[in-house]
């Protein structure tokens, strides 16, 4: 009989739904400069108007984060590993790459000042305490300011992993279950800080459930405890409206529905394009938004928002943004994951 502790089999897929999650992002970001006034060529206004919702990709990012932190508690419970193993994992995993990329934001604005005409003080971070939150990211328990953008949802998870490594000291997988789906039912009301990043809490879980849906499944076993909650936390998005909650419950169950043709669709073409964008993710959640606002920013000087050429500087913001990233992958987050894996090997 297979163990409770048995990780289920990688979901080829999730790579796709990364590059998904990572492309609406950078969608969202591609039309930031423009005023909701503004107008723009008439057949690239429905683009325009889809990329407002991009920002639900941080959405999906949190459910697949949940998804994968679910497996690393799965095995970590198998192999018996300390909580300060998890913890490392995960920061080794994060910490590198982001202060790579917020070095990276920093050298941008210094070089790019004297052509937007700003005091170079405007580069850098805003004092000490905007330093301590953007070289720690514990923006959310001292309510720190943020230099660059997307460092929130870092952020975010590295509250997260607090949660889950805790978790990691409760006796059984049924019992980390229960004690999250507490979490979720307490912290669905906003919270203040320092407990702001647990008003993101039921899109990370709900991947977590999803995780624990499919494991259970493979395994033989009735998901109802795992599916219960998911339920729940949909019922409550839905009477209270949220969006995101609503989204993140139902891509969680979209990856439960999808598990059993998981291996079919990652050989499809289109899903293999999207992995390959998924790959390296991260590192265009790091490094898009600098490039992008730097290029739009000057394609803004001259070319009008509503000429037809506006589009043309915009494909060529977006292929510079994506290069950037890759080239950012290549040569920061590789080597920082051979770095990551040799020290947990030691």
């Amino acid at each position: 009989m297979t163990s409770v502790h048995t990780p289920s089999p990688r979901y080829r897929t999730l790579d796709a739904w990364r590059g998904i999650a990572a492309l609406a992002v950078v969608l969202f970001h591609s039309f930031g400069r423009l005023a909701a006034n503004e107008q723009v060529t008439a057949w690239f206004e429905p683009l325009r108007r889809v990329s407002q919702y991009g920002w639900l990709g941080v959405t999906l990012f949190f459910v697949i984060s949940g998804y994968c932190i679910a497996d690393q508690l799965e095995r970590m419970t198998a192999r018996g590993g300390p909580v300060s193993r998890f913890w490392l994992n995960r920061l080794l995993r994060i910490y590198p790459p982001y202060l790579a990329a917020l070095a990276f934001a920093i050298a941008l604005n210094v070089v790019t000042t004297p052509f937007n005409h700003l005091p170079l003080a405007l580069a850098f971070p805003s004092g000490a305490k905007a330093w301590l939150g953007d070289l720690t990211l514990l923006h959310f328990p001292f309510d720190l300011p943020i230099h660059l953008t997307v460092s929130w949802s870092l952020a975010v998870e590295v509250g997260f992993y607090l949660v889950c490594g805790l978790g990691l000291l409760l006796p059984s997988r049924y019992f980390r279950i229960l004690g999250f789906s507490l979490a979720a039912g307490v912290f669905l009301p906003p919270l203040p800080q320092p407990l702001g990043f647990l008003n993101f809490w039921p899109h990370f879980f709900s991947g977590m459930l999803a995780y624990w849906a499919i494991l259970q499944h493979r395994n033989g076993r009735r998901a109802w405890a795992t599916i219960a909650p998911l339920v729940l936390i949909g019922l409550v998005a839905l009477l209270q409206a949220k969006l995101t909650d609503i989204v993140a419950v139902a891509f969680a169950g979209g990856i439960v529905a999808l598990a059993p043709y998981d291996a079919s669709l990652a050989g499809r073409k289109p899903v293999k394009w999207l992995a390959a964008a998924g790959v390296f993710s991260y590192s265009i959640y790091l490094i898009h938004l600098p490039v992008l606002s730097k290029v739009t920013n000057f394609l803004a000087r001259f070319v009008r928002p509503d000429s037809p050429f506006y589009p043309l500087g915009w494909c060529a913001a977006i292929v510079l943004a994506l290069g950037a990233s890759w080239c950012f992958h290549k040569l920061v987050e590789l080597p920082s994951e051979r770095w990551r894996h040799k020290m947990l090997k030691a």
